[in-house]
């Protein structure tokens, strides 16, 4: 008993002896770090740089990797835009950041624990006056200065004076009704002049209409206008994608993004027959268009303006076929002075606004379990579907994205010359075009070409001639796939990159060889993608030659006659290799045979077959139209009147040839004389159809001192689709404005 005390006494002791000796080491250790933290501290408060083209946000990494200090800025702050040249030897904060900061309009402050705030500089504020007149001098009286991004503002007095304050390196906005607003930097300045330029009036602008024009002040149908100006330099493959947006009442949509894939246009959203509506009349340079197609084929840089004929009462004058509107286009012509060059050049990369986003290879599996075990929660381990854990735990790094694989940024590359000019007596325009587009799949592209002449010559002072030539060819080629119906948007392919499932890759390489797999489905997008089953080539080539003259009757002031006369020829050529395709089994792995191997079984090879086949269709259009016109513009007075009579016949004929064989022998053989001699495997087939029509049409308007307006129109047609009692219908129009009631 006592040897058992006596040993806890000495325990005792040993233990207060020990803690008290680690209390110690552990005193002097601590003073020994802060010594030598101060000490490191200390030191790392110089700064030493010599960086050139560096941003303020390279500079404070900088200082932050040699230095204590800390720096906090809200990501708005655009640190990474100036560019600085810094050489700097055991430089202050305070010294560094006021070499990096000045003229920069950021400020900086350091707080506690070395932490530096960066942050925008207070803006400093300051009077300025200035002068508001038009281009003749004149003051102009409560035209609104305003500092832009900012609330303030004010307007001039009676002597077009101002007085504002403004922050530093601000701009002002000056706008006046009537006048172009203008946007001028303060910089040093304290007084400013501002010489606003008038606004063209709008009112007096001439809008192209049916068989001939009107001044917009005295419109009384609904028609919009599009400048070409301001569509001219847009990259897009046909000319209805630049209106979207532009034109009010005018419905622009597009289904997908498929180059040279026309828009689709509609006026009105509806009519009493279609649903879903019906296009508008398409008419350029006075020539009434088959389809969108000639539309389409148009460069924008080609065309002068663009009106839109909205209401029955504009489109009156094309009868029932402007019953679901009309576009009405002028292309351009010279104009008098030396030549002039224009050239555009663009090219784009178009990004998918959003992709499918599918399974994972390893979710896929747990989601077929989880129904598994839904459907058959007793015994779905055992169900041949079910995956295994190995088969799992594979999945997790093994994952195939076809949609990833063959999606590719579509790109589009547009050039575009015109030469125009003009002397006394003639003037002259020359434009040629290139357009070319790429798909989001590899094989899928369109090209445009444009090419137009128009020379217009005054022989006397009565008599003037014009020669409009122009021609397009567009070449559309994609991937041959059955089930996508020759529909542009390839939904049933871009559906199978997406089911296909991502648990096997689409390609297996073999000796050198990649061989497509037909483990998880009996058809290969990529086998599509890729051109092997074929390909959809078509070819449109179009060609018009319009001819005008015009003769001004000497004897009869405002009286005219005119008579044009156009020739349209269209082909198109449609080439299509529909070709089978060999898919190959691989061995499987996994307790369930999930996994795809890398053996290829060559006894369960099959040929994937939606026919072989080559066909090709030529359709050859030619038509002509001709009118005669009798025109009278004349004012008495306050009377003005302006009246159109015209004679209109036109007639076309359409001629289609197609043939077939079966039984291609390969990709590369792609003519009708070398693929089957069997005449069992033979097709052709053609027709010919002859269309024409004979119309009178005509406008009258009327104005008295710009206060009372009439205007009317009508046409008299006839088609061949009716039997000669009910060939004829005539469609009028008539339009009244009293300015009085309307104020």
């Amino acid at each position: 008993m006592q040897k058992s005390k006596l040993k806890k006494g000495l325990y005792r002791q040993w233990s207060a002896r020990k803690l008290f000796l680690i209390m110690k080491i552990v005193m002097v250790l601590l003073t020994i770090a802060c010594v030598q933290a101060s000490a490191t501290g200390y030191s790392q408060k110089t700064i030493t740089l010599n960086l050139k083209d560096a941003s303020i946000s390279d500079i404070i990494t900088n200082i932050q990797q040699q230095t204590s200090y800390r720096f906090v800025y809200h990501n708005n702050l655009k640190l990474k835009k100036a560019r600085i040249n810094i050489s700097v030897v055991n430089a202050s904060i305070d010294y560094v950041m006021q070499s990096i900061l000045r003229n920069s309009g950021y400020s900086y402050t350091v707080l506690n624990n070395n932490l530096v705030a960066v942050k925008a500089a207070e803006k400093q504020w300051r009077l300025i006056t200035g002068t508001v007149t038009n281009v003749s001098g004149e003051a102009l009286t409560g035209a609104s200065v305003q500092v832009k991004g900012e609330t303030v503002g004010t307007t001039t007095d009676a002597n077009g004076h101002f007085s504002l304050d403004v922050p530093e390196n601000s701009i002002i906005v000056i706008s006046a009704v009537g006048y172009q607003t203008k946007e001028i930097p303060v910089n040093e300045q304290n007084n400013i002049v501002a010489v606003l330029d008038a606004v063209e009036n709008k009112l007096d602008e001439v809008v192209i209409v049916g068989y001939g024009s009107n001044v917009r002040k005295n419109l009384l149908q609904s028609v919009s206008t599009v400048n070409a100006k301001d569509v001219a330099e847009i990259p897009t493959s046909n000319l209805s994608q630049t209106l979207a947006g532009r034109v009010p009442g005018l419905n622009i949509t597009t289904g997908g993004g498929k180059p040279g894939r026309a828009a689709t246009i509609r006026v009105r959203a509806n009519d009493n027959f279609v649903t879903t509506g019906l296009p508008p009349l398409f008419v350029i340079d006075g020539i009434i268009q088959p389809d969108q197609s000639a539309f389409d084929a148009l460069d924008a840089t080609e065309v002068e303006n663009i009106s839109v004929l909205k209401d029955g009462a504009a489109a009156s004058v094309y009868g029932v076929r402007g019953s679901n509107g009309v576009i009405v286009v002028t292309t351009r012509k010279g104009r008098k002075g030396p030549p002039q060059i224009n050239l555009i050049s663009s090219y784009g990369i178009t990004a998918a606004t959003k992709t499918p986003e599918t399974l994972t290879a390893y979710d896929e599996a747990i989601l077929i379990n989880d129904l598994l075990k839904q459907n058959n929660p007793d015994n779905y381990q055992s169900l041949a579907t079910y995956f295994a854990d190995d088969e799992l735990e594979y999945f997790k790094t093994h994952d195939w994205n076809l949609l990833d694989e063959y999606f590719k940024r579509p790109q589009e590359y547009r050039t575009t010359l015109n030469l125009s000019g003009g002397a006394e007596r003639i003037n002259y325009f020359l434009s040629g075009s290139f357009y070319k587009g790429t798909g989001s799949f590899d094989n899928v592209d369109y090209q445009k070409f444009n090419a137009r002449a128009k020379v217009e010559a005054q022989v006397t002072d009565d008599l003037t001639v014009s020669l409009n030539m122009n021609a397009d060819i567009r070449k559309d080629h994609k991937p041959y796939w059955e089930y996508d119906y020759d529909g542009d948007d390839m939904a049933n392919l871009y559906q199978g990159l997406l089911t296909r499932g991502r648990m096997a890759p689409d390609y297996i390489n073999v000796d050198g060889i990649d061989y497509p797999v037909g483990n998880l489905m009996k058809w290969h997008p990529g086998e599509v993608v890729n051109g092997n089953t074929g390909y959809n080539n078509k070819k449109f080539t179009d060609y018009q030659i319009l001819t005008e003259v015009k003769y001004k009757v000497p004897f009869v002031k405002g009286l005219a006659l005119r008579s044009t006369f156009a020739n349209y020829n269209r082909n198109t050529f449609r080439k299509l290799l529909n070709r089978p395709y060999n898919l190959y089994t691989f061995n499987t792995l996994g307790s369930k045979n999930h996994i795809v191997g890398d053996q290829i079984d060559f006894s369960k090879t099959f040929i994937r077959s939606d026919g072989n086949s080559l066909r090709e269709f030529y359709v050859n259009e030619n038509s002509y139209q001709f009118n005669f016109y009798i025109e009278y513009d004349n004012t008495f007075g306050k009377h003005h009147i302006g009246a159109t009579a015209v004679y209109e016949q036109f007639e076309n004929s359409v001629n289609n040839l197609g043939a077939s064989k079966l039984n291609v022998l390969s990709n590369e053989l792609d003519q009708l004389d070398l693929a089957s001699s069997n005449p069992l495997d033979y097709g052709v087939n053609g027709n010919q159809v002859d269309d024409g029509r004979l119309a009178a049409a005509g406008r009258l308007l009327y104005d008295y001192a710009g206060k009372y307006l009439l205007e009317s129109g009508f046409r008299y047609e006839g088609s061949r689709y009716f039997i000669p009692e009910n060939r004829y219908a005539f469609f009028p129009s008539v339009s009244v404005f009293d300015y009085k009631e309307s104020s």
